[in-house]
């Protein structure tokens, strides 16, 4: 086989079909919604877990926010809004889960929101 080829089949994706953003997304915020979950049902919850799951789940809704704030964000106006206000909301339910004040709930219920609008668009 020549260079090329071998260099050809590196780059190829081997018959494995390539996530779409959405498809990706809706994986990343699964993800953080099964830790959020699988440490809700736990009554002997580590908070040392809970912290960094909180964490995790924060950093996702920054890093959303961020991204509908931008001019160049091609949703429609409304849904950015809810968007960033959802992701305002988590921070702010996170201090209080942090500080032992709120539950993973409402996070959790959140995020299955937004999987399933994902869901309804993939």
């Amino acid at each position: 086989m020549s260079k090329a080829q071998l260099a050809a089949n590196g780059y190829s994706n081997g018959g494995e079909r390539v996530k779409d953003f959405r498809t990706q997304e809706y994986d990343v915020i699964i993800g953080v919604t099964r830790d959020l979950q699988r440490l809700r049902n736990d009554a002997n919850a580590n908070f040392n877990d809970i912290v960094n799951a909180v964490h995790k789940n924060e950093k996702l809704w920054i890093t959303i926010g961020a991204l509908v704030s931008g001019d160049a964000n091609a949703l429609p106006q409304s849904l950015r809004a809810n968007l960033l206000y959802i992701a305002k909301f988590v921070s702010h339910h996170s201090n209080d889960v942090l500080r032992k004040n709120g539950g993973l709930d409402v996070l959790v219920d959140l995020n299955v929101s937004v999987l399933r609008g994902l869901k309804g668009t993939l």
